[in-house]
């Protein structure tokens, strides 16, 4: 079958849809994605129904598989191998895949090559798409059993930070701010910076002034401008459409 490209998709909706018919203001935020794929953000939970509703006779729609990260499995090991070992050796993956067919809900997407610096061997890390139900149960164990070997597992969340202002929502490479070190918020790189306090700059430039609110680095996955910028993230990510 022919794949419609998303900005076809999108065309599509529009001659179907109307303002009127979704309320007052409209879908709040509609994007083309790589893949051909197309992200839409409703204002409400019954825009969102409205709109499933109003298009499921017309485009397919398809749950959205979140990613999770493997880390450090040894390197030869391959993508069979990985799938097999990841339902015979955890009983909680297998428990939640049921009758369903493996391609289907374990789909491996790639692979990163990795030095462990500490050991001195090479290792990989495997990002792999999985079905919600997969995914919880994951999520909820925090590592897997892979080569008899127990690999820390963490969410593929495709959430950009850049590396240059620290700031979420753009990369390095497309970023006009000023440079600010993730450890201090300092206008310096990191690997020059020789403070001896930690204070993220995203929570300073919140309001936040508290030692035990900004006392983190700028990277840190607890920091609550990250879990914030986050949750949002994820709303925008809860159906993706596919022709």
């Amino acid at each position: 079958m022919h794949q419609k490209s998303g900005g076809k998709i999108v065309r599509s909706l529009k001659r179907r849809l109307t303002c009127t018919e979704l309320g007052n203001h409209g879908i709040k935020k509609m994007k083309v994605l790589k893949n051909n794929t197309v992200l839409r953000e409703c204002r409400s939970d019954e825009q969102e129904a409205l709109f499933l509703k109003q298009i499921a006779e017309k485009e397919n729609v398809t749950k959205y598989n979140p990613k999770i990260v493997i880390k450090y499995v040894r390197k030869d090991m391959g993508e069979d191998e990985l799938s097999d070992d990841l339902i015979c050796h955890n009983k909680f993956i297998k428990a939640a895949l049921g009758d369903k067919n493996v391609k289907y809900a374990i789909k491996i997407i790639r692979k990163i090559n990795f030095i462990y610096l500490i050991r001195r061997l090479d290792k990989e890390i495997w990002v792999i798409q999985v079905i919600p139900e997969i995914f919880k149960a994951v999520m909820k164990t925090g590592q897997v059993v892979v080569d008899f070997m127990t690999a820390k597992v963490e969410e593929n969340n495709e959430f950009i930070q850049c590396r240059k202002c620290c700031k979420f929502g753009h990369s390095q490479s497309r970023c006009h701010g000023q440079l600010r070190c993730f450890k201090c918020g300092g206008c310096h790189n990191w690997y020059g910076c020789y403070s001896y306090s930690v204070r993220c700059i995203n929570c300073i430039n919140d309001g936040k002034a508290n030692i035990n609110e900004i006392g983190h680095h700028a990277t840190s996955t607890k920091c609550p401008i990250y879990l914030r910028k986050l949750g949002n993230f994820r709303k925008t990510l809860q159906e993706k459409f596919r022709r």
